[in-house]
């Protein structure tokens, strides 16, 4: 997904949430989306560190051990590349580091463009 700002910045009828360039708004967008990313490529590295199975239950019936699969932390992880996909400041970031919406499922690939992300 590409954002298209309007000429210098002004709003439009289209992006009305794109403050002017230059001004405090446009300045805490920018923070805003910086910290998405950052927010991101962190959530991307927990999930790849995270153990594959939580702690299980012992199963009777068939007297075995049954492991819990660890989803929460790739839940987490595409919850934030859909935060980071929908703001307009995050996205435009996104986009100047080369990860592009077909990477969006793959979160290996976003995770190496990120990886000398500020």
């Amino acid at each position: 997904m590409t954002v298209q700002l309007p000429p210098n910045g002004a709003a439009t009828s289209l992006l009305p949430c794109i403050p002017t360039t230059g001004s405090p708004a446009y300045w805490q967008a920018q923070l805003e989306g910086f910290a998405i990313v950052r927010e991101l490529r962190r959530t991307i590295t927990a999930a790849f560190a995270a153990s594959q199975y939580t702690q299980g239950e012992w199963d009777e019936d068939y007297g075995d051990f049954e492991p819990v699969e660890n989803i929460g932390p790739w839940d987490r992880a595409v919850a934030a590349m859909e935060a980071a996909r929908t703001h307009p400041y995050g996205a435009r970031i996104l986009d100047a580091w080369g990860v592009r919406a077909a990477d969006c499922g793959n979160l290996a690939a976003v995770l190496a463009r990120l990886r000398s992300f500020p």
